[in-house]
């Protein structure tokens, strides 16, 4: 009869603080690397964002220097911008 009673009770709800103090050892290692890559996430996208970021105007501008035959001046331009489209038309 004991049995049948502990069959029927509805088990307790655990807070997240004591499932992993129940996950013993092997949850500390797992919190830490989900900690790590939940920050690598948010810097990677971050980074990303910037470098893909970039003026609005800067084809603009470079397409008026080289037209005017400044091509110093375009890569100067391309040089003082920090994202990817200035980057690549820097490298020729």
């Amino acid at each position: 009869m004991n049995m049948i009673l502990q069959i029927t009770q509805t088990p307790t709800e655990l807070s997240i603080a004591a499932l992993l103090l129940k996950g013993g050892i092997v949850m500390i290692p797992i919190l830490l690397l989900s900690l790590a890559s939940f920050y690598l996430l948010i810097e990677r996208y971050l980074y990303i964002r910037t470098a893909t970021l970039g003026k609005k105007d800067l084809m603009s501008h470079i397409k008026k220097y080289l037209k005017a035959g400044d091509i110093k001046g375009a890569k100067m331009l391309a040089d003082q911008d920090s994202s990817a489209a200035g980057k690549i038309i820097l490298s020729g």
